[in-house]
């Protein structure tokens, strides 16, 4: 199913070939590898699950101080070793 602007989809079948269009709420069957298939309704998804979890920003603030001091150790090393 492909539903570009939700006033109609474009189906195809398992082996990607098209099948037909179908609005929905047009209560038309169309028949899909021996099902019939009605579309009644389209609802749109941008297709981003986002979670939130309470320790990750504790983890992410630790995990950037971890990097920086890191960072700021090796620039020390190489100021002091370079001639």
């Amino acid at each position: 199913m492909l539903a570009r602007d939700f006033q109609s989809i474009v189906l195809y079948d398992q082996e990607g070939k098209f099948v037909g269009v179908r609005r929905p709420n047009s209560n038309l069957p169309i028949e899909i590898d021996g099902s019939k298939i009605v579309i009644l309704d389209a609802i749109g998804s941008t297709g981003l699950d986002l979670k939130v979890r309470k320790g990750l920003s504790w983890l992410s603030k630790k995990g950037l101080f971890i990097s920086r001091n890191i960072t700021s150790y090796l620039l020390e090393l190489n100021y002091l070793f370079s001639d």
